[in-house]
């Protein structure tokens, strides 16, 4: 199930509740936790319930949670026509720590039509030069629009372009403004935090059905295309 931890998973057993339906079936955690919260017990027991509901229904089960501030979809900044929405491809088993094989990132243009930019590579060279680029463009479009944010799905994103930086020993001014000035903005967080999905895990794949995205080249076709 989504958003368990092991050391969870440990606790609710040495407690007698070693199922996911089980734990979708009660009303509040019955012990109090030797490590960790209640608290985090309670959103994973309220995680359960609604998997559980899903499966009994056949229907994608959603909860939206209490607004709180600074965090979910109050987390959002203001939409700047100048947005990026940014996602890498890698293969983390291509010679000495990995390629980054394909930056994606999709804006609008100066007549506000969404454009879509997909930069390859398959060797260092053009590995750089697509980082290089990627930040470049970045950098040249905050002088036009200095309030954009670039979106995107989970942690990965900034780690590789920090991870990048270090490797090709370039663009570190760069990075480090887009740090310090909170340019990236992680979706994930924003949806952990602001709603309940009767998912297994939170990944793009598996809510793509919740806004009825449909893809028009299967997951393993698409890797097959880029070999």
């Amino acid at each position: 199930m989504a958003n368990i931890l092991k050391s969870q998973i440990s606790e609710l057993q040495e407690n007698r509740i070693g199922t996911m339906h089980a734990l979708g079936g009660l009303s509040s955690i019955p012990f109090n936790p030797r490590k960790g919260s209640l608290l985090s017990l309670e959103k994973v027991r309220a995680q359960a319930a609604i998997q559980v509901k899903g499966l009994v229904t056949g229907k994608n089960e959603i909860e939206f949670l209490v607004v709180n501030p600074e965090t979910g979809f109050a987390a959002l900044p203001e939409p700047s026509d100048g947005d990026i929405f940014f996602d890498i491809e890698s293969d983390q088993f291509v010679g000495e720590g990995g390629i980054e094989y394909l930056f994606g990132y999709s804006f609008k243009d100066e007549n506000g039509q969404v454009e879509y930019v997909a930069e390859w590579a398959f060797n260092r060279e053009a590995e750089k030069a697509s980082f290089e680029q990627f930040v470049d463009f970045i950098t040249a479009r905050r002088e036009q629009y200095p309030d954009l944010h670039i979106y995107h799905f989970a942690s990965y994103e900034p780690g590789a372009l920090k991870r990048l930086m270090g490797r090709y020993a370039t663009r570190e001014e760069e990075i480090d403004n887009f740090l310090r000035g909170k340019v990236f903005v992680d979706l994930l967080s924003v949806v952990r935090n602001s709603l309940r999905a009767s998912v297994e895990s939170y990944s793009l794949k598996m809510l793509e059905p919740f806004f009825n995205f449909k893809r028009q080249v299967a997951l393993h076709d698409a890797n097959g295309m880029c070999q």
